[in-house]
Formats: structure tokens, C-alpha cells, sequence
């Protein structure tokens, strides 16, 4: 993002993408995460549907990447917000001939949804890019699942 402080320039491309061409270097375009795994936030009151559908989808995903963790619930809280409010903008606009209005004296309007969406749908997007939803996000991230617990004592030993 041009303009933002430690963040200017190009966007960094996806690793597989880095890996086709050939330019893919592990030591430089990968740095790594790593995370608590824990339960992840209850899922908040007052959401849209298809936000509550995604939030089931993607929490365990990420918890078990360790990219959720109890200490990121606002983050991810404002991020499903933001979803929620672009579903609900996206549905009251599902048609172009709801998209203007006319005004008392006869011009043709925007409705404030429109905009709403937009704005939403930045923030969905800025979300997606926090927590590695987006192949150049991913691409910029290391992730190291959590160690998994071996229920056969020997074979933990072993590894």
C-alpha cells in the first residue's frame, strides 16, 4: 500500500505464484508466524447468515494454522461486522433499478447503501488481508501449524 509507513510499494506477490516463475527465495519471502492456538471467540449476536456460515467456515481454519487465537476476537469481531453490513448493503441494492432515487426538486440520487457496500466491502477486504485470507497475504506469512499431540507416547518420543 503506497502511502502507509513500512508498507510502500509493490504488494507482495503469492508464494506459488513466486514458485512458477522461479523467484521463489524461502529465506527472504517468508517470515514466520507463530501463534498460540486457542478457542477462538463465540461467535457474536446480530450477524447476518451468510456471515455467521463464513465464521463457522473459516474460525477452525484459522485456529488451526494458529492465525485466531483469543486475543485476536475484536480484530475478527470488526472483521465479520463488516461482512455482515456488506450482505445486509449488498441485499437492499440486489437490483440496479434500487441503486438511485429521485430527490424533492427531480435529480437522481445514489442511495446511501451503495456507498455503505463499498466502504464495508474495503473493510472486509483490509480484514482478509490482517489475517492471510488473500493469496498475497499468504503469500507473506510462514505459517507454522501447531504441534499436534501424538496419542501413542512412543511415536511422540520418536519425533
Amino acid at each position: 500500500m503506497a502511502g502507509v509507513k513500512g508498507r510502500s510499494g509493490r504488494r507482495k506477490k503469492p508464494a506459488a505464484e513466486k514458485k512458477r516463475q522461479g523467484t521463489f527465495r524461502p529465506d527472504r519471502d517468508c517470515d514466520a508466524v507463530d501463534f498460540p492456538a486457542d478457542s477462538g471467540p463465540p461467535i457474536p449476536k446480530g450477524l447476518h447468515p451468510k456471515a455467521v456460515k463464513e465464521w463457522e467456515r473459516l474460525a477452525p481454519i484459522c485456529i488451526k494454522l494458529g492465525l485466531l487465537t483469543d486475543g485476536d476476537w475484536m480484530a475478527w469481531e470488526v472483521g465479520f461486522c463488516a461482512y455482515s453490513t456488506w450482505w445486509e448493503a449488498r441485499e437492499q441494492i440486489n437490483h440496479p433499478s434500487k441503486w438511485t432515487f429521485m430527490t424533492d426538486k427531480g435529480y437522481e440520487g445514489m442511495v446511501p447503501q451503495i456507498t455503505i457496500a463499498k466502504q464495508a466491502a474495503a473493510g472486509v477486504m483490509q480484514f482478509c488481508r490482517e489475517f492471510g485470507l488473500t493469496p498475497s497475504a499468504r503469500g507473506s506469512l510462514k505459517i507454522n501449524p501447531p504441534e499436534q499431540q501424538s496419542a501413542d507416547p512412543m511415536e511422540a518420543m520418536l519425533n
